[in-house]
C-alpha cells in the first residue's frame, strides 16, 4: 500500500567493510585528532601511547552512553571531562623522573651536560602547561560537535539522492565520517595557526570568557543532533522522507552561523588578550620608569656626596698630616677609620657588577632593614649577557616587593630575605627565598608582580618555579643566557 510506512534499516552495515570504515574513522581517527589538537593547545608533544589510551577510553564512553541513553549536556560534559582527565594524566607523565620527560632540545646549549645541578633540570622539566586542560578540552570537543553537526546536515540533506542508488547507500556512513574528519582537521588547523598564542596562557580568568560561549555552541549542536535529526529515518514506499521533517536551508544557515560564532568568539578573545598584553606592557613600562627614577636619585645623591668628599679631602689630609707631625698616631688611626666609613658610604651597599641593579638593591634592601628583615645577598649579575638591565630590575624589584609584603605578617625575629645567583655555562639561576606565614599550604594566585616576572622570563626563554613549604617561599628563575650582541 502506498500509505504504508516503514522504518528503513541502515543497510550500509550489511557489508563488513561498510561496518568497519565508519567505526574506524569515528571511534579511532577523530578521537586521535581531537587528542592531538588538545596537545597542540597545551604545547606538549603528542605521544601515541596516551593517544591510543584516550581512544580506548573514548570508545568505552561511547558504548556506555549508548547503553544508558546518555545525551545532551551529560554526554557533552562526559566527553570534556574524559579528555581533561587524560590530559592531566599526560602532564603527570611529563613530570620529573618520568621516561616521557625530556629537556627541550632547543634549550640545550653547548655547555650543558649531565652534571648540571638537579634543581636546574627540575626547573626545566616542571615548565607548566600553557593552558588549562579543561579549557582546551572544551574547545576540542566543541570543534568535534560542530563538525559532526555539519556532516549530519549533509547526510540528511542528500538523503533522497542516496536512496536512489544502492552503492551510495553502502558508502554513505563512510563519506559522512570522512567529511566529519576533514572538517575537524581544517577547522583545528585554522585555529592553531591563528589563535594558538592566546590559547596557552596559564592562570588567566580571561579563558573563562572563551569557554562559556564555546561550550554553549557545543550544547546547541548536541541538541540539534539529538532532537531535530535523531537516529531514525521514516520513509514511505515511494522513498519520500517523512520523519524527521527538516528545513535544510535553515539548518545550513544555523550550522554556518555556529561555525562563525566559534571564530568570532576566538577573535574576541584574541582582542581581549591583546588588551591584556598592552596593559601588562604598560605596567612594566611604568615600573621601569619608577626604577630608573630610583636609580637616578641614588646616583645624584652619591654624586653630591662624592663632590662634598672631594671638596673636603684637602682638609682631611691636612688634619692627618698635623696629627702625624705631632706624633699622635692613635688619633690619626681613628681619624682614618672615620674617613674610611665616610668613603664607604659613597659606594653602593651591594656590589653585583651591574650599576642599575646595585642602585635598586641598595634602595630595596635598605627598606628591608628598616622593617627589621634579616637580609643576605650574594648576587653577581653576568656581564655581557642578552638580559637587559630593565629585565633584571623588573624581576628583582617585583620579587623583593612580594617578599617584603609577605614578611609584614610575621614577627620581627622570623623575618628573612635571601637572594643568590649562580652561573653555569649558558644558564643563570636566580634564587629568592623569604619567610611567610607558616599556615600557607598552597601558592597564591599570580598578582601583578609575579605576572611581570613571568613576562620577563617568557621573553628571555627562561623558566620560573615557585613553591611554599614550612613558612618559606622559594622562587627559582632560570635564565638561558645568549651571547651579547648589539641587537640584544
Amino acid at each position: 500500500m502506498d500509505g504504508l510506512f516503514q522504518i528503513i534499516p541502515d543497510i550500509s552495515y550489511l557489508r563488513q567493510w561498510q561496518l568497519a570504515l565508519p567505526i574506524i574513522i569515528s571511534q579511532i581517527l577523530i578521537p586521535l585528532a581531537s587528542f592531538s589538537f588538545f596537545c597542540r593547545c597545551g604545547q606538549v608533544p603528542f605521544h601515541w601511547g596516551l593517544g591510543i589510551f584516550y581512544t580506548l577510553l573514548h570508545g568505552i564512553l561511547t558504548a556506555l552512553t549508548i547503553s544508558f541513553h546518555i545525551t545532551g549536556i551529560l554526554l557533552l560534559l562526559s566527553e570534556i571531562l574524559l579528555l581533561s582527565a587524560v590530559g592531566l594524566l599526560f602532564q603527570s607523565f611529563l613530570a620529573p623522573g618520568s621516561k616521557w620527560a625530556a629537556t627541550p632540545k632547543n634549550l640545550a646549549g653547548p655547555n650543558t651536560s649531565e652534571s648540571m645541578p638537579p634543581v636546574w633540570q627540575r626547573t626545566f622539566m616542571e615548565r607548566p602547561a600553557r593552558t588549562s586542560a579543561f579549557y582546551a578540552s572544551v574547545l576540542a570537543i566543541s570543534i568535534t560537535s560542530l563538525c559532526r553537526g555539519i556532516a549530519q546536515w549533509a547526510s540528511f540533506g542528500s538523503f533522497h539522492l542516496i536512496m536512489t542508488n544502492t552503492f551510495l547507500v553502502y558508502i554513505s556512513d563512510t563519506v559522512r565520517e570522512l567529511l566529519n574528519l576533514l572538517l575537524f582537521l581544517l577547522i583545528s588547523r585554522i585555529i592553531l595557526k591563528h589563535f594558538l598564542r592566546q590559547l596557552h596562557i596559564p592562570g588567566h580568568t580571561e579563558l573563562a570568557l572563551l569557554t562559556i560561549p564555546v561550550f554553549f555552541i557545543s550544547l546547541v549542536e548536541q541538541t540539534i543532533q539529538n532532537t531535530i535529526y535523531g537516529s531514525t529515518v521514516v520513509v514511505d514506499t515511494r522513498d519520500n522522507l517523512i520523519f524527521p521533517v527538516i528545513n535544510h536551508t535553515e539548518m545550513l544557515f544555523l550550522q554556518i552561523f555556529a561555525c562563525a560564532c566559534l571564530f568570532f568568539t576566538l577573535v574576541a578573545y584574541q582582542k581581549i588578550m591583546a588588551s591584556f598584553y598592552a596593559w601588562q606592557s604598560l605596567q612594566r613600562f611604568q615600573q621601569q620608569v619608577r626604577e630608573q627614577k630610583t636609580y637616578i636619585q641614588e646616583s645624584q645623591l652619591r654624586y653630591q656626596q662624592t663632590q662634598a668628599f672631594r671638596h673636603d679631602i684637602k682638609n682631611h689630609l691636612t688634619v692627618l698630616a698635623e696629627l702625624l707631625k705631632a706624633d699622635n698616631s692613635r688619633q690619626a688611626y681613628e681619624y682614618l677609620i672615620r674617613l674610611e666609613e665616610s668613603l664607604s658610604q659613597l659606594s653602593a651597599p651591594v656590589q653585583t657588577g651591574n650599576a642599575a641593579v646595585d642602585a635598586l638593591l641598595g634602595s630595596k634592601l635598605s627598606t628591608a632593614k628598616q622593617k627589621k628583615i634579616s637580609v643576605r645577598c650574594q648576587l653577581a649579575i653576568p656581564k655581557h649577557s642578552s638580559v637587559h638591565d630593565y629585565d633584571w630590575c623588573i624581576v628583582l624589584a617585583n620579587a623583593i616587593d612580594n617578599a617584603l609584603a609577605a614578611c609584614d605578617y610575621l614577627p620581627e625575629e622570623n623575618r628573612f630575605l635571601h637572594i643568590s645567583g649562580k652561573k653555569k655555562g649558558n644558564f643563570y639561576l636566580l634564587l629568592i627565598e623569604n619567610s611567610c606565614r607558616p599556615g600557607i599550604k598552597q601558592l597564591p594566585k599570580d598578582g601583578i608582580g609575579l605576572s611581570n616576572i613571568r613576562s620577563v622570563m617568557e621573553k628571555q626563554n627562561g623558566t620560573i618555579h615557585n613553591q611554599v613549604s614550612d613558612g618559606v617561599y622559594r622562587l627559582e628563575l632560570l635564565f638561558l643566557l645568549q651571547p651579547f650582541t648589539t641587537e640584544n
